[in-house]
């Protein structure tokens, strides 16, 4: 909750996707398994939540040390890290609720682009955009993905709310750009825990 000298009129909400909106249940770290193959796991990571990129794309950014082998397992793993995303329960009810105070609704994520199919199904009734990593070329915390994540709803940094997992990429990213941030911690007992739980703070700082 932000101190009240700070109160804003909350006017459009950005929402991580993973660890916030859904999940994916049974996790295989594809690219993680392939990054530990490159000289770079940083770049080749960058590149992969910045870029749409080819099976052939990969090849040249993970060098010789990637045989068939372990691109087979990449896709293998892949395929079932897609096959196991799934919302949280509370996702939906929540959604709906801040639609009915008006609020415009956009999902912000650093997202490879495999996955984007897959989240754009699950969502797309229940949110007015998307401001992907892998679509626009910028991935948070960099403030120029919260700025477009703005332009997507036509609202200001100013009357914007980020709400997501991290506190690097989601909350200090935002804050960076102007906007509010909540961090939701699903493990906690206290703070903000689950998205039902946003009517409350919006209520408490409105």
């Amino acid at each position: 909750m932000w101190p009240k000298e700070q109160v804003m009129t909350v006017k459009s909400i950005a929402l991580d996707a993973f660890g916030t909106l859904c999940e994916i249940s049974r996790p295989r770290r594809p690219y993680a398994a392939l990054a530990r193959l490159t000289a770079e796991p940083h770049e080749f990571l960058k590149s992969v939540l910045t870029r749409s990129l080819s099976e052939a794309d990969l090849r040249r950014l993970v060098g010789p040390r990637a045989d068939d082998v372990a691109f087979a397992r990449f896709s293998r793993d892949l395929c079932r890290e897609i096959a196991f995303i799934g919302l949280f329960e509370d996702t939906i009810p929540a959604l709906r609720e801040l639609r009915q105070r008006g609020l415009r609704i956009a999902v912000v994520s650093n997202l490879a682009s495999p996955y984007v199919d897959s989240l754009r199904r699950l969502l797309q009734d229940s949110v007015d955009g998307f401001v992907l990593s892998c679509e626009v070329g910028l991935a948070k915390p960099d403030p120029r993905i919260f700025e477009l994540a703005c332009a997507e709803m036509g609202s200001s940094p100013g009357t914007t709310l980020m709400v997501g997992d991290s506190l690097k990429s989601d909350v200090r990213g935002a804050a960076d750009a102007g906007l509010k941030a909540l961090q939701i911690e699903r493990r906690k007992s206290t703070g903000l825990n689950s998205l039902l739980e946003l009517g409350h703070f919006l209520d408490a700082d409105i």
